[in-house]
């Protein structure tokens, strides 16, 4: 082999190892279950006016609440997001789909408010902002990627820090 083909191969193998996996949404069926919890029921699905499937118990007051995994779907059935709730609050990690099930997106809730990551991608998978959040407040360093350069902003307590 010549020099010139090993550094093609070469190039386009670096080149290959730093492509951006683009992440796609699950794809779901008309008799998808879902993990319920005790004392849950599966609720929605493809057919359903809900536009979700997910998981339902009765609250303390007799009120329903969502309390489990949850598949939050399209008007055409496609997955908009995936994640979990607590006594009817979004909590933990919830990713976020386009109509063609490319990711744009991760949030993280605690009691359903931001707080943790939150991220959005652009289509190729690359990232297009980062923020952190603190029960729903922004904190710290909030960045915007450019062509790979970031930008960044320094909050506190949800308003930009002057300097």
């Amino acid at each position: 082999m010549n020099r010139y083909a090993l550094l093609s191969i070469t190039v386009a193998s670096v080149a290959l190892a730093q492509a951006v996996a683009v992440e796609r949404a699950p794809l779901i069926k008309a008799d998808h279950k879902l993990a319920c919890p005790a004392g849950t029921r599966q609720v929605g699905g493809l057919k359903s006016n809900l536009q979700l499937v997910a998981c339902m118990k009765l609250g303390v007051e007799g009120q329903r609440q969502f309390h489990g995994p949850m598949i939050s779907l399209y008007a055409s059935g496609k997955v908009e997001a995936v994640g979990q709730t607590e006594e009817g609050f979004r909590t933990g990690k919830w990713a976020f789909f386009d109509e063609q099930g490319v990711k744009t997106g991760e949030t993280e809730f605690l009691k359903g408010d931001f707080n943790g990551r939150r991220v959005f991608f652009n289509a190729d998978g690359s990232l297009k902002s980062e923020e952190n959040w603190v029960k729903g407040m922004r904190q710290g360093q909030q960045k915007t990627f450019l062509n790979g350069v970031a930008t960044v902003t320094e909050y506190k307590d949800d308003r930009p820090v002057q300097k």
